[in-house]
């Protein structure tokens, strides 16, 4: 036996590039790269890895210029933070490639530096504060502003806001000049330079003072016929208040009180109580105290005043009732007098007719002096009207304040609260239906509207729930194709029948849609090979199988076929063991459902013999020769 030894020396490109350097952000630099090599120089291009992350430059790179064969040197146009790093040159020849040493370059330069020395500020009301923003910034800083918070409303506060001052490159701080509870919130100052924005934490302003604190002792004051009567009332205030006033509610009729008002005494900021000097059946009524200082006007708890003796004094409860038809309907009514009433009745108008109510009335219950309230047992109709409680004692008579009365019926009133509504096949929906019915409604059922044709759907149609009187919303359990329609709630009480708006369902169903995401593809003779299929499909998909066309030849697929695997709903992917040579052709992934069936668009799979390939990774190797 006789061997025979080669080596080989494979000449690989000399690469030498700068050293590495810092450069201020938005300048230009240049990376010179030399390269040294016996062999034609094929390809050139730049490795950066910043942090780990490696990328590749090449020649075209927008924002540079080189990484070519001719000037392989890195040329960076615009300096950026992404522009730091560690950067090789890299250099191919038809026998291997070379790399420089990395450059690590440093880009000068960031978003801005902020500085809050406080967070917390408060404030008298009506007074200065400032709210110190201290920025550094490289690049040099080109905007400021600052943005208020307030119960997650948020606003932009820019040089020349009104009653600020400060917010611009040369002052960032905030001054707000005149403080007012509408400034309370958190804040944030924002700076901006050519890197990018960055935002102070967060500093939170609160303004003390408010409307102020008015407070009457008591519920409920009493005074006989001509004596003078006090209603005490407190005020508590930052700022101090500059007026008092009161306001006196006799049946929702309201009159204000005030230092001129002829018959009182006070109701001014030394002395804010209400003397009344000479207290009449007019002055009963629910009073209110009421101060006043630059930021608003603070009130009182309501207070009560009765004065006994004269003629009766009269109130009704509401100003308005409202029954349901059948119902019961209390109209109160309260009577105070001195000496005590004694007698009550009730007047009803009604198309300018006045009837006369007593305790006789048929239907009613009450209408006496220790009952002065009205009960209507069973509205109607006909009790619909304007009512006015009377009392009468020895003094006098006085009647209160009409209250007028409007009674509630009619058809039901279904209302569906959406026009659409659009679902996916295989979902459930629900339609959602409100019945308001007086009387009751006693029946509840749906119609559904396709092409001129109307279905009937009760509660105890399949595969829905609801359509019933505790439930009148309509839920399809699975949703296909088949209820697509237009869709009426209906309901049925005593008076008749009530219908909704028609809401359109639209069911979201289609043939699947079938992608191979690759249009060429080669495979070799004896080795594996897997073409990728994808399907989209709702209803879902239920069988795939697979198309060849080969010189206008179609051969179909299916699971099962020898030389073929996948092809199932489970993995609709075409998977070859071994490649064949006639195995070449053009495929197509199908799928169906029960909408039809979708294809994919072709993908060509050449088959060809795998020929040896030679490594040239190493700069030697051996060949031996046996005899």
């Amino acid at each position: 036996m006789m061997v025979k030894q080669f080596i080989v020396t494979l000449d690989v490109p000399e690469v030498e590039i700068d050293d590495g350097f810092v450069v201020d952000y938005g300048d230009t630099f240049i990376i010179n790269c030399s390269i040294s090599a016996t062999h034609q120089i094929t390809t050139v291009y730049w490795q950066k890895d910043s942090n780990g992350i490696v990328s590749r430059l090449e020649k075209g790179l927008a924002g540079t210029k080189g990484i070519t064969i001719d000037n392989p040197s890195l040329t960076i146009n615009f300096a950026s933070m992404t522009d730091s790093g560690m950067d090789t040159c890299i250099a191919f020849t038809s026998f291997g490639l070379g790399k420089s040493k990395a450059a690590n370059i440093t880009v000068h330069g960031g978003l801005p530096v902020i500085n809050t020395p406080q967070t917390n500020f408060t404030v008298i009301y009506g007074s200065s504060i400032t709210m110190e923003c201290m920025v550094t910034a490289f690049p040099k800083l080109k905007h400021v502003n600052w943005q208020r918070n307030v119960s997650g409303i948020l606003t932009i506060l820019n040089d020349g806001a009104v009653g600020t001052g400060g917010i611009s490159t040369n002052n960032p701080s905030l001054t707000i000049k005149y403080t007012n509870l509408a400034d309370v919130g958190i804040y944030q100052c924002s700076a901006s330079n050519a890197v990018g924005t960055e935002r102070s934490d967060a500093m939170y302003l609160t303004v003390i003072g408010g409307i102020p604190i008015v407070t009457i002792p008591l519920a409920n004051y009493s005074s006989d016929y001509g004596t003078e009567v006090t209603i005490e009332c407190s005020v508590a205030a930052i700022p101090d208040v500059n007026k008092i006033f009161w306001e006196k509610s006799v049946n929702g009729e309201k009159t204000s009180i005030n230092a001129r008002t002829f018959g009182i005494r006070g109701s001014i900021v030394n002395n804010p109580s209400l003397t009344i000097l000479n207290a009449t059946l007019t002055d009963i009524g629910d009073y209110t105290c009421f101060a006043e200082n630059t930021v608003g006007i603070g009130m009182s708890q309501t207070t009560y005043l009765n004065v006994h003796g004269g003629i009766p004094h009269v109130r009704i409860g509401a100003l308005v009732y409202n029954a349901i038809f059948g119902s019961k309907l209390d109209l109160h009514c309260d009577v105070t007098a001195k000496p005590e009433h004694s007698l009550v009745y009730w007047e009803r108008k009604r198309n300018e007719i006045i009837s006369t109510i007593n305790s006789q009335a048929i239907g009613t219950t009450g209408i006496t002096p220790n009952t002065p309230s009205l009960t209507l047992q069973f509205s109607t109709f006909s009790d619909i009207g304007t009512y006015t409680c009377v009392a009468a004692n020895a003094i006098g008579i006085r009647q209160s304040h009409p209250t007028i009365v409007t009674i509630t019926g009619g058809l039901p009133v279904a209302i569906i609260q959406r026009k659409h509504y659009i679902a996916n096949y295989g979902d459930t929906l629900t339609i959602q239906c409100n019945v308001t019915s007086i009387p009751t409604y006693t029946k509840l059922f749906w119609q559904k509207i396709l092409e001129g044709s109307i279905t009937n759907i009760t509660a105890e149609y399949q595969g829905i729930s609801g359509a019933n009187l505790t439930n009148p919303s309509l839920t399809i359990q699975f949703v296909t194709t088949s209820d697509a329609g237009l869709y009426v709630c209906i309901a049925v009480n005593a008076i008749g029948i009530g219908k909704s708006s028609e809401c359109n369902v639209t069911i979201i169903a289609d043939i699947p849609f079938v992608i191979i995401e690759t249009n060429m593809q080669t495979a070799f003779v004896g080795f594996s090979f897997e073409i990728q299929c994808s399907i989209q499909s709702k209803p879902m998909y239920t069988y795939v199988y697979w198309t060849r066309s080969n010189n206008a030849t179609i051969t179909v697929l299916v699971p099962g076929t020898v030389g073929y695997e996948g092809m199932t709903a489970q993995n609709p992917n075409l998977f070859i063991p071994k490649v064949d040579i006639f195995m070449s052709g053009e495929y197509r992934c199908l799928a169906i459902n029960e909408l039809g069936t979708g294809q994919s668009s072709s993908t060509s799979l050449t088959v060809e013999y795998n020929n040896e390939v030679l490594d040239v990774s190493t700069t030697q190797y051996e060949t031996i020769q046996q005899k």
